[in-house]
């Protein structure tokens, strides 16, 4: 029998071979009905996540070329609000400063 171990927010992370369902059952494990595709999603891409309210498991597509455009880049949004702090006369730590500079020169920033 296969389970599926999941993360605290339901994301499947993989499955593992037990020959008796444990019980209790661990909150991160789901069992698996026998051919199930879930590895092969993940391998097309597909996020499947367990939704425990609705006892069922959601696939998220990726993101397509345009969707990941528009979604905001968490590191260079960082890098850009602490930039303002500091322009504004703010004083930063100078670890802050220091990535600042750093990721000044990285490729990330150059967007």
């Amino acid at each position: 029998m296969q389970l599926a171990k999941i993360d605290p927010d339901g994301l499947f992370l993989g499955t593992e071979e037990v020959d008796t369902l444990p019980s209790p059952l661990p909150a991160d494990r789901i069992p698996l009905p026998d051919g199930h595709d879930l590895n092969d999603l993940v391998a097309k891409g597909i996020s499947p996540r367990w939704d425990r309210e609705a006892v069922q498991w959601r696939l998220v597509a990726p993101l397509t070329d345009e969707q990941q455009v528009e979604q905001p880049h968490a590191l260079r949004a960082i890098y850009l609000a602490f930039c303002a702090i500091r322009d504004g006369g703010q004083e930063l730590p100078q670890e802050t400063l220091d990535w600042l500079a750093w990721y000044a020169k990285s490729t990330d920033a150059q967007g």
